[in-house]
């Protein structure tokens, strides 16, 4: 897993990386604060608001859209200050954490969320014909990371064995000693095993705690056509369906008292050993290689009325339908923690750690599974924007979560935002955004997209989903959002 995990990790800070991404790999809309339930067009509504696509909007002579490796991405932690998270980000060859730097990375992440997210389009494309309608097609991966620990979870996966839960350590000549705050390091290196006299249920410890993952890939067919349209007005329906497989599902929810705590689904490529459990799998996947693990299927519904080519209003609700994991698939149980044989986490990536307590040498005890369905994060999404002049173009979006499954938000995220076009080939993006995965905190986007060639043939932009991070240090979001292989014909 820790390959993987590297892997990803990697390719997310090479781009300078979850904040909630409300306008998924949509580069053009990341400076606008994210406002696109009026203001995407073509291919980039997909998953949106599938209706955009049939508006002609700036480019009318276009009606041809097509884009290769689209990026969106970011990392906010509200646990570490800004250095702190760029190191932790873009430092692979940290020196590991002593315990008393284990204890107070514990401290700094108890109750305090880090949120990972990276999506990709591989291509986009999408047509308008006349009478007939527009038609689109996306290939998106989408990458999710979402962690709320617990105090005590937070305490036992930093500091791992030498957490004091465990009131009993095992050295590794067999020996057993008192769990001492103050005891030496010669003896606290010859450690391999945490016991306790007084053991807890795992929701007990887990109680409030909160840990999803999802890696999967959307395969997205919309069409939208205009369903009235008079001198004034135009009423744009659109609807898109599409085709998930999953390389990646886990959810885990601490209750005190419940029975089973989450699942966890994973490709072989990550590595992740769930011990015993392993063995009575009657769905284990064999060999190696990122297989998927599951599948689903979704729908996306959408309307955008315009006034005059001004005004426009629009609503859509997104990612309807379900996913069924069914490889690779346990259940987490709410068993007794006695014992533990990880060391704990050694540095504040923690993402690329997390095989040591979702796999078998951490707390978690885990029991095969045969499938599980569990539905999509629905989104609702209502918005309104306003054209100035030809000059600009500024908006408002509600984005709310229907549901809080894997890959959802914690709250709603309120936007305001524009783009301003200070030159025929240069449209400059900013905004504030509220909300989502993020703390209460005021963030501002701010974007450059440069227009070429005869009625936008090309384009190609950069934008920042926080520009305040980098002069703040509380609550930081490093991230980034790109393109630049987007055309019209």
């Amino acid at each position: 897993m820790k390959k993987v995990l590297a892997f990803i990790t990697a390719t997310i800070c090479s781009i300078t990386g979850l904040y909630a991404q409300q306008e998924f790999s949509s580069f053009t809309a990341t400076g606008r604060a994210g406002v696109s339930t009026t203001m995407t067009t073509d291919y980039q509504s997909i998953g949106i608001n599938p209706a955009n696509m049939a508006f002609k909007g700036r480019y009318k002579e276009k009606s041809i859209a097509i884009g290769f490796l689209e990026v969106g991405s970011s990392i906010h932690s509200r646990a570490l200050t800004r250095s702190q998270l760029a190191q932790s980000t873009f430092d692979f060859d940290q020196t590991d954490f002593n315990l008393k730097q284990k204890l107070e990375a514990a401290k700094q992440f108890a109750d305090n969320p880090l949120a990972i997210n990276l999506d990709a389009a591989v291509l986009g494309f999408s047509i308008q014909l006349p009478k007939i309608g527009a038609f689109g097609f996306t290939v998106r991966d989408r990458f999710q990371w979402y962690s709320r620990f617990s105090t005590q979870m937070s305490d036992i996966v930093f500091a791992g064995y030498n957490s004091q839960y465990f009131d009993t350590l095992v050295l590794s000549n067999g020996n057993a000693i008192l769990n001492n705050p103050n005891l030496a390091d010669s003896l606290r290196n010859q450690v391999t095993r945490g016991i306790t006299g007084n053991p807890l249920q795992l929701g007990t410890i887990l109680d409030g705690a909160r840990v999803n993952f999802s890696w999967v890939r959307e395969y997205n067919f919309s069409y939208a056509n205009k369903v009235l349209e008079t001198d004034n007005l135009q009423l744009m329906a659109g609807v898109g369906f599409k085709y998930i497989q999953g390389f990646a599902g886990i959810d885990i929810r601490g209750e005190a008292g419940a029975a089973t705590l989450g699942y966890a689904s994973l490709s072989p490529a990550f590595g992740v050993s769930f011990g015993d459990a392993e063995k009575n799998n009657p769905n284990k996947l064999t060999g190696g290689g990122l297989q998927s693990t599951g599948t689903g299927f979704g729908a996306d519904f959408g309307l955008n009325l315009v006034y005059k080519e001004k005004l426009k209003m629009g609503f859509s609700v997104t990612n309807l339908g379900s996913m069924t994991w069914k490889y690779n698939l346990y259940d987490l149980q709410n068993s007794q923690v006695i014992d533990v044989t990880s060391n704990g986490f050694e540095n504040y990536n923690i993402f690329t750690q997390a095989g040591e307590f979702t796999g078998d040498e951490g707390i978690f005890n885990w029991t095969a599974a045969a499938s599980k369905t569990v539905a999509l994060p629905t989104l609702v999404r209502a918005g309104a924007s306003l054209l100035i002049n030809d000059l600009a173009e500024v908006g408002v979006d509600v984005v709310m979560p229907a549901n809080q499954e894997v890959g959802s938000f914690e709250r709603a995220i309120i936007s305001a935002g524009g783009d301003l076009y200070a030159l025929p080939w240069l449209r400059l993006s900013s905004g504030f955004t509220v909300g989502g995965n993020l703390e209460q905190r005021l963030n501002m986007p701010i974007g450059v997209t440069f227009v070429l060639g005869d009625q936008g043939s090309y384009e190609a932009g950069i934008a920042s989903r926080d520009v305040l991070t980098y002069f703040l240090q509380d609550g930081p979001t490093l991230s980034v959002a790109f393109g630049f292989l987007r055309f019209r014909l």
